[in-house]
């Protein structure tokens, strides 16, 4: 059974029919292939099943596209003077909040307020966001007799209080308004705490939860309104009042409850959770280690029993998952209502784990052990992402410490003998930018049928992305690796990357020569190739049984791609410099060109070349039908004949001219006359030839407005689109234009009043005609592909953008923006109306991309606008516009000599801008020389 196949018709029949699965004929052919891994004539039982279970695994493990991809702790720490002179025995933050401070607004406290650190011998520092001191505070200069050991402090916010508890069980409250630091009330008999106050608009109680070294967990209740029993009043500075006394409920304001020893041992943590309206304490110890209960009604208590206790815990409170860690160095991850079992336990830590973080946007915990050591988990997968053990050893193992995330900044600080900061990922600035898709630079953008868009970087990551619901589905990390000297494994770029001809396959070649074949349905290396040792790779072609790489090693390397293994073989060496780029045209031609600007034909079934041109000077027919025969030199001495100006140019100096991209036009048919291949220079021109045996260079056009850019992908950024339509073709087979539909689709081509440069550098070339240039990028564009069907423009920097083919913007890859869904089979034009501009380009855009990105929108108000002034200015009676002002002007002042004397006329000249140097002075134009009188008459 698990041997024999079922082919096409028989699978979609048994999909059909027996499983009846609505599983349209359209989409069966798409999953036909994704499931065939031999890429043979039948299905397997195995691989049916393979397909459905990974199938499973990836639609389970779906992330949005924004999820980090880096690890999440960057860089070395920084490390602060703490200017106490003991250990910090607790960091808090103090935000600054208004009266209609929204829960939502949380995080955003974190830009307005103060930190403030404890020290043990009863210090407190001020510290300013960025960690600047700013004060410092003494209780002994405030309480007027010897230091109390602080174990604990608070911040209350909502009353712009902040509570200090001390060795002699005694709690303090402090009025920290308008920049202060007053005594205004003491309890007595109180060990560590913690604090909640309600952010809703309807003001909730607030609640302190205490733990004490008897394991009792205590609450102190009170209404935050204009600031409760904390307001000062008068005839009384401070209030000093007894536990027993506050438990009797005697006092204004205040009311107390307590749950007597529920721990055996002392009490590590408490906290209390609004969303539930539930507390949870925790001790180590064996019995109740953890305890989740109601302050209030007692009625929910749930008991969570380890066996060497617990020693902190965090809630996430929307997932309701609860994490605990303690002395046995295992985290654990229960439902906090279900305290039987775990549903995980995360093994990695040496010693016992005092602090753990939860961030909710990522899906990652924090945990830091006694050790100095920081793991970092997702919680979902139960995998350890980073390992972090760059602390200093100044966070000794024999002092506490205590840690806050500062989730605005993305900073997590770490308080103990100094004061730690670490950058846990990027921050993203929305008004700058929309994200990043890759870490590093993209290297190649790829369009599937079957997998949609698959992306490259040069930090060795491959990506697997669905455009069409703005997810990741996949991502492989490290796909190409070496070891250095040290024998460390270090990443290694990846250069080059092509489908197979089923779709189902992908290689990627790296900047060391490796190349490695991808299994998209398993996410694994099914086999490594080399073409040679630190030779980076420039191009991949993937035939049928066949595999072309071109590269560094100036050879066309050859690997058949068969079961059996694989056989490498080098074509006959044509080129003299560096191979960058390669196309082919199915099943007969394949073009090749170099740094140098070598242009070389081969023959795909035999390999052979068959034509040999060099770009410098395409017209020359010396060059045709020979291989180069001079060394390619940085100078040399070369007469040009241009061919585009029809000007005959002197003996000049001239660089060699790279050829940075080739693509065949496979629509058109084979002709000598007909252009069928598009060569891109360094120098921004666009050459077009025919790959005909008796073909040869059609003709040539600039593409670009900016000094300095390239083509096929610009240099700086911009995006153009031309209609290739009747260029490089004779007259016979000209088609005609329809400018009405493209006027629909490209804004670029409605009328200006004024050219702007795009507009200004093709207004003497005709044809390839123009429709689209906008500024999509501020870096270097190095990938682009079009997605037909949706009619969708995929570009690449560091971020791979979606733009409709007019020019509109849609998204990022990547981006922590949602957007629509995207239909793959209709042009997005057509219904897509959430465009946007990207928030970099929107400050550096010109008037010609505004207008792109805005539809036209820009232009046709201004130029209603402007219509609409003009109409105003001109009169509504005839004869005041015949009115002449003034009277005749004299006859002497008309005379001809009082007129300077008019300068001629003199034509433009044309210069050569296909090279990168410009002959400038053999285009000058002098006047022509006149004899000067010989008497001069001076006049005083």
């Amino acid at each position: 059974m698990p041997d024999k196949k079922m082919n096409k018709s028989q699978l979609y029949e048994a999909l059909t029919k027996i499983l009846n699965l609505p599983v349209l004929s359209d989409d069966f052919d798409e999953l036909y292939q994704k499931m065939n891994l031999m890429r043979d004539d039948g299905i397997k039982w195995n691989e049916l099943l393979s397909y459905f279970l990974l199938g499973l695994r990836v639609k389970g493990t779906t992330v949005p596209a924004s999820q980090l991809f880096d690890l999440p702790i960057i860089g070395l720490p920084k490390i602060i003077n703490s200017r106490h002179r003991s250990f910090i025995c607790r960091i808090i933050f103090s935000s600054e909040i208004s009266n209609n401070t929204t829960a939502s607004d949380q995080s955003s406290n974190f830009d307005r307020g103060h930190y403030l650190t404890a020290s043990r011998d009863g210090m407190i520092n001020y510290w300013s966001i960025d960690f600047t001191l700013q004060r410092r505070i003494d209780q002994k200069h405030l309480q007027l007799k010897a230091h109390s050991m602080i174990t604990d402090m608070i911040a209350m916010t909502d009353v712009k209080m902040i509570c200090l508890s001390s060795t002699e069980r005694k709690l303090s409250f402090y009025d920290i308004a308008a920049n202060k630091f007053e005594l205004r009330m003491q309890v007595y008999a109180i060990v560590c705490m913690n604090y909640y106050y309600s952010t809703s608009k309807f003001k909730h109680s607030s609640y302190i939860v205490m733990g004490d070294t008897s394991g009792s967990v205590k609450f102190i209740i009170f209404n935050p309104t204009d600031r409760g029993p904390f307001k000062q009043r008068i005839k009384r500075d401070i209030l000093n009042v007894h536990y027993d006394i506050a438990l009797k409920n005697k006092v204004r304001g205040l009311k107390l409850k307590e749950l007597n020893h529920i721990h055996t041992n002392w009490v590590s943590q408490v906290n209390y959770y609004g969303h539930f309206n539930v507390f949870i304490s925790c001790s180590r110890c064996s019995k109740c280690s953890l305890l989740l209960g109601d302050p209030i009604d007692r009625k929910i208590n749930y008991s969570f029993n380890v066996s060497m206790g617990i020693s902190c815990f965090t809630l996430d409170e929307e997932k309701q998952l609860l994490f605990t860690g303690g002395p046995d160095c295992l985290v654990r991850i229960w439902n906090p209502f279900d305290p039987k079992k775990p549903n995980a336990i995360l093994r990695g830590h040496q010693t016992t784990i005092c602090t753990i973080l939860s961030l909710k946007n990522n899906n990652q915990l924090f945990t830091l052990s006694k050790d100095r050591c920081i793991k970092v988990w997702d919680y979902e997968s139960h995998a350890c992402i980073q390992t972090y053990n760059r602390l200093p050893s100044e966070l000794s193992e024999h002092t506490p410490m205590s840690v806050i995330y500062n989730s605005a900044m993305k900073k997590i600080i770490i308080g103990s003998m100094m004061i730690v900061l670490l950058t846990c990922g990027k921050i993203i600035d929305e008004d700058l930018s929309d994200g990043e898709t890759h870490s590093r630079q993209i290297t190649c953008v790829l369009y599937n049928p079957l997998f949609k868009i698959i992306t490259t970087g040069a930090d060795s990551r491959i990506m697997i992305w669905d455009p069409w619901r703005a997810r990741r589905y996949d991502m492989i990390s490290n796909a190409h690796d070496e070891l250095n000297f040290f024998n460390e494994s270090v990443h290694v770029e990846i250069t080059a990357a092509t489908f197979d001809y089923s779709y189902q396959l992908l290689i990627t070649g790296g900047r060391d020569g490796s190349l490695k074949i991808w299994n998209f349905n398993t996410g694994t290396c099914v086999r490594k190739m080399s073409i040679e040792n630190k030779c980076e790779i420039t191009g991949i072609i993937w035939l049928e049984n066949r595999i072309l790489c071109v590269g560094w090693n100036q050879y066309v390397t050859e690997f058949a791609d068969t079961r059996t293994g694989i056989y490498r073989k080098a074509w006959r060496k044509r080129h003299t410099d560096d191979i960058l780029c390669a196309a082919v045209r199915h099943p007969h031609a394949l073009a090749t060109g170099s740094h140098n600007g070598e242009i070389v034909l081969w023959l795909l079934e035999t390999g052979q070349p068959y034509k040999s041109y060099n770009v410098v000077n395409p017209a020359n027919k010396d060059n045709r039908n020979s291989q180069l025969e001079k060394k390619n030199k940085d100078v040399d001495l070369k007469e040009i004949n241009d061919d585009l100006n029809n000007n005959q140019s002197t003996f000049i100096f001239m660089q060699s001219v790279a050829v940075r991209a080739i693509l065949f036009l496979c629509s058109r048919r084979t002709g000598s006359k007909i252009g069928t291949l598009i060569v891109s220079l360094n120098s921004g021109m666009i050459q077009m030839w025919s790959h005909h045996h008796d073909g040869g260079f059609i003709k040539a056009f600039s593409a670009i407005h900016i000094d300095g850019d390239c083509c096929l992908c610009h240099k700086e950024g911009y995006i153009k689109v031309w209609l290739m339509k009747n260029y490089g073709l004779p007259t016979n087979l000209y088609q005609e234009i329809n400018f009405a539909s493209l006027r629909i689709e490209f804004p670029f081509l409605w009328k200006d009043r004024i050219l702007r440069r795009a507009k200004r550098a093709v207004k003497n070339q005709p044809l390839p005609l123009l429709v689209s240039s906008f500024k999509g990028h501020l870096k270097p564009i190095n990938s682009i592909e079009f997605i037909p069907g949706a009619n969708l423009i995929i570009s690449s920097d560091h971020s791979v953008r979606m733009w409709s083919l007019g020019g509109r913007y849609i998204s990022t890859l990547g981006s922590f923006k949602d957007w629509k869904t995207i239909l793959p089979d209709i042009p997005v034009n057509h219904y897509f109306e959430d465009y946007r501009i990207p928030p970099d380009v929107k400050k550096v855009a010109s008037s010609t991309t505004m207008k792109v990105l805005m539809g036209g929108i820009i232009a046709r108000e201004s130029q209603q606008i402007e219509e609409i002034d003009e109409l105003k200015l001109l009169p509504d009676d005839k004869d005041e516009r015949n009115i002449l002002y003034g009277d005749r002007v004299d006859e002497s002042i008309i005379k001809d000599d009082n007129f300077a004397s008019h300068t001629p006329f003199y034509d433009h000249p044309m210069l050569d801008n296909s090279m990168e140097y410009i002959p400038v002075y053999t285009h000058l134009k002098t006047h022509k020389l006149t004899t000067i009188s010989s008497k001069i008459n001076l006049k005083n």
